[in-house]
């Protein structure tokens, strides 16, 4: 009771207070704060939702056979993940049978079927995945993830430590995806490609390098 009614007059006197996310928001209303006087941090990331799991046992949850590479393609819409072309799907047929035997592809986003269908590698197809609980597992379970660069899913990939493929979206105001993949470069935390420079062989060098290599993993996470 003391510390509701701490918190109500701390809200209600506050000029402005910032939070993460929506029930954050609504937690600090329900204290008696007017809600123009809240303001939700853009691409703000719940730690608490979002916490690094233990990959094994995620991986244990997904159903995906231990010892395995797993990497996760992540887009709204995976069929126009890039425009004019498949290269993705181009890139993964294209890799060595030796890698595709030790690899899971897990992808997370619309009509990924085409993909999980064609490229020759056994294939976790989670949808367009809301559950944050659910994104966390799949996030916590890859090894490598291939996706855009906007801040939202770069502040994920900082959160759960892993390497990546940035794409940046070429439309983007101000071309602030390559910026923001630029300093992900700079970092060692992932591998840039821009979407007019991509082909599927120089995906297939770049996704070959990774899953190959522990080493550069872990340096990269």
């Amino acid at each position: 009771i003391y510390l509701y009614s701490l918190g109500s007059r701390l809200f209600k006197k506050a000029t402005l207070v910032r939070c993460l996310t929506k029930k954050d928001a609504q937690e600090i209303a329900s204290y008696g704060c007017p809600p123009e006087k809240i303001r939700i941090v853009p691409n703000g990331v719940d730690t608490e939702v979002y916490e690094p799991l233990d990959p094994e046992q995620c991986r244990s949850l997904l159903g995906i056979p231990a010892g395995k590479k797993v990497l996760m393609c992540a887009a709204l819409d995976l069929s126009q993940f890039w425009k004019g072309g498949d290269l993705l799907q181009k890139a993964l047929e294209s890799l060595p049978e030796s890698l595709k035997a030790e690899t899971v592809l897990l992808l997370l986003g619309n009509r990924g079927e085409a993909i999980a269908e064609s490229v020759g590698i056994p294939a976790l197809n989670l949808g367009y995945v809301s559950n944050e609980r659910l994104k966390a597992i799949a996030y916590s379970a890859a090894d490598i993830i291939v996706c855009r660069a906007g801040a939202l899913s770069l502040a994920e990939l900082c959160l759960y430590g892993k390497p990546s493929i940035l794409i940046p979206l070429p439309t983007a105001a101000s071309n602030h995806q390559e910026i923001n993949a630029r300093i992900m470069e700079k970092e060692g935390a992932s591998i840039v490609i821009l979407q007019n420079n991509l082909d599927s062989e120089l995906l297939d060098i770049s996704l070959n390098s990774l899953i190959a290599d522990e080493n550069k993993l872990s340096e990269m996470a």
